[in-house]
């Protein structure tokens, strides 16, 4: 709505230059959006291992067989590590997190994690983070508490 009204006012003061390059940032937007849905390649070796886990988890569970865990599911130009819904339904269940290597090193990163999970959780999703340390000391701990997440829901 910003970028219209920003358009309109362009075109109202005659001012194309700007104009058109509002019109060439709604459509890199627009890329960007589309080109975020659906299903990517795990970024790290630690979200691999995160799916890997869960996936022989969800093998080991009736209740859980007919689950299938997405990598790099975009919404809203945001990109969700994993996302887990039914194999006979679009909607997803639960977004995981996995911390990476630029969450320890960027000072913003946590603030800025905090800010995209209240967004997506506007947008209806349900997040479940996995911190690597935790991960590392007990991975079976964290796909429990995956589990468990799970199972409120279903």
């Amino acid at each position: 709505m910003q970028l219209y009204i920003r358009y309109a006012q362009a075109v109202s003061d005659g001012n194309v230059n700007e104009a058109v390059a509002i019109l060439d940032r709604a459509r890199r937007l627009q890329e960007f959006e589309a080109a975020s849905e659906g299903n990517g390649e795990p970024e790290s070796e630690f979200e691999m291992q995160v799916r890997d886990h869960i996936e022989r988890r969800f093998q080991q569970e009736e209740d859980f067989r007919q689950l299938i865990i997405e990598s790099q599911v975009g919404c809203k130009g945001f990109r969700i590590d994993l996302a887990i819904r039914r194999l006979d339904s679009p909607g997803y269940l639960l977004g995981i997190e996995c911390d990476g290597k630029t969450y320890h090193y960027s000072k913003t990163a946590r603030f800025r994690d905090v800010w995209r999970q209240d967004i997506l959780e506007r947008y209806g999703w349900k997040i479940h983070r996995i911190w690597s340390p935790n991960w590392w000391l007990n991975p079976q701990a964290e796909v429990d508490k995956v589990v468990t997440k799970l199972r409120t829901i279903i």
